[in-house]
């Protein structure tokens, strides 16, 4: 009799998986999870050290200054959702990639409809990238696009040849990869048995490793440092690759008069009265220094020594 009873409790057990295993058709989705992401943002800062989130949100957003606010919120796995409320502050946010806090690159992608934020792979970051060294003729668009696909994915490029201190290069915007090393030269082939390097410097370049070339850390915390073990580190990134910023320096008074270089240390015009420069001792009137007999003359007159 017991045997009997095991026997139907298996049974019942059994019709209780296919009933589990059964699958239920789901009728009337509610798309509005979904329609929640739109203008939102999520990212991720590129450290493997602790971030402080306080801070954080409040760097950004005052770093930003959207027109209807935005709202920062912490996800799982260090990732951090950004939701604005207008497409022209989102666009501004966009368009001014790369961003950073403390140094660190922060890695950004705008959700779409049905994508999750906790599994969306953060490895992509938009730059702006300097490409130097090429001679006239080589810079058509079809040359930047396949210049923009080498150093990571080609997004848009500037159409104006930029000069900065008598030199002259290209802008374009790339797609990287932050797993990969950065680049930093290309050999372009120019005729039989002739070559040059095209060279590229990055626009607000962050910390990186000058030992494998990666974003995100330093030479200190490179895992190639780990297999090199006692061996001499070289290193085969520099700080050539970090572009000189576009923005000019500190501004120079409108008020400011550059002394002309061929009358520098002679005669300048002080209020309409003409004084000449000897030795660094302004002099009013030249008859003043006929007959000196040397510069003490000169000296003791003015200051009456």
């Amino acid at each position: 009799m017991a045997n009997v009873e095991l026997v139907d409790t298996k049974l019942a057990n059994l019709n209780i998986i296919d009933e589990e295993e059964d699958p239920m058709v789901v009728l009337g989705v509610n798309n509005d999870d979904e329609e929640s992401y739109d203008l939102c943002l999520v990212g991720r800062v590129l450290t493997d050290s602790v971030v402080n989130f306080p801070s954080l949100r409040n760097t950004l957003a005052d770093l930003w200054h959207p027109l209807k606010g935005v709202s920062i919120t912490e996800l799982e796995n260090k990732r951090i959702l950004f939701r604005f409320y207008s497409e022209i502050d989102l666009k501004r946010v966009l368009d001014g990639m790369p961003w950073f806090f403390n140094r660190h690159l922060i890695v950004f992608h705008r959700l779409r409809r049905g994508e999750e934020p906790n599994l969306i792979p953060l490895w992509h970051t938009a730059f702006w990238v300097e490409v130097h060294n090429l001679p006239i003729g080589v810079t058509s668009e079809g040359t930047t696009r396949q210049l923009g696909d080498f150093v990571g994915t080609f997004m848009e490029y500037d159409s104006s040849v930029v000069t900065r201190g008598g030199c002259k290069f290209m802008r374009i915007r790339v797609l990287i990869d932050v797993r990969t090393p950065l680049k930093r030269k290309k050999r372009i082939s120019m005729e039989q048995n002739k070559f040059i390097y095209a060279l590229f410097q990055y626009e607000r370049l962050p910390l990186f490793c000058f030992i494998c070339g990666r974003l995100g850390h330093g030479e200190s915390y490179c895992e190639v440092r780990l297999t090199l073990g006692n061996q001499q580190v070289e290193f085969g990134w520099d700080l050539s690759l970090r572009a000189t910023s576009r923005r000019g320096g500190q501004t120079v008074s409108k008020w400011l008069r550059e002394e002309p270089e061929k009358n520098k240390g002679n005669d300048i015009d002080i209020d309409g009265e003409k004084r000449i420069k000897r030795f660094e001792v302004d002099v009013t009137n030249k008859d003043e220094i006929r007959g000196k007999q040397n510069l003490w003359d000169v000296i003791h007159d003015k200051y009456e020594l």
